[in-house]
């Protein structure tokens, strides 16, 4: 069943083109948590001792914390609300009744190469903007979109202490938020709810 925090949002319609299982791939919790795009499994989802555990020893994980202790949802977007191949999408998003964050894990990237890099953010600003628009096209229907739903960001994942900070990130994150109607980019690897 689809939290009631989340009625509004009308997932079943979002996705309706995608999956008839919305619920399937929607995990639930209220406490501080590590999210991980499990090379095993993939798909995203929460640590727990039989998931996740190699990508979380690495540091190559997304962090919640959640001191209201107010309940959230995972949505597991690539591989599971969107599983068609052809199509560009991000790994998950956490929602909760104020806020939508969609997270595009390149957690294993490790070239130091400019271009390489440059490719890694490209990449995934395309899949999280693909993400956007497709909540976008079914709020335009309504002559409303997602940012009158909720407080939005975009999260790129990088593994800890990569890339480093460079004026490069201050460029795409201004270029994004420009081009997204006010959508924050972020390259933090922790949101508090």
């Amino acid at each position: 069943m689809i939290p009631s925090y989340l009625h509004d949002l009308a997932l079943p319609n979002v996705f309706a083109q995608y999956t008839k299982q919305v619920e399937s791939y929607l995990l639930e919790s209220t406490k501080n948590e590590h999210i991980v795009d499990s090379e095993a499994h993939h798909i995203c989802g929460f640590v727990t001792p039989t998931f996740g555990q190699e990508e979380d020893k690495a540091q190559r994980y997304f962090a919640i914390e959640n001191p209201s202790a107010k309940p959230y949802a995972l949505l597991q977007i690539d591989k599971g609300l969107i599983q068609h191949r052809n199509t560009k999408k991000c790994d998950c998003a956490i929602a909760n009744d104020t806020n939508i964050c969609f997270i595009e894990f390149k957690a294993n990237a490790e070239s130091g190469c400019h271009k390489t890099i440059s490719k890694r953010y490209d990449k995934a600003i395309e899949q999280l903007q693909t993400t956007i628009n497709i909540f976008n096209q079914h709020y335009s229907v309504q002559n409303t979109d997602v940012t009158t739903l909720r407080n939005v960001e975009a999260y790129i994942c990088f593994r800890q202490g990569y890339p480093k900070f460079t004026s490069m990130q201050m460029n795409y994150k201004a270029k994004f938020t420009q081009q997204n109607h006010g959508i924050p980019l972020s390259f933090a690897t922790t949101k508090i709810l």
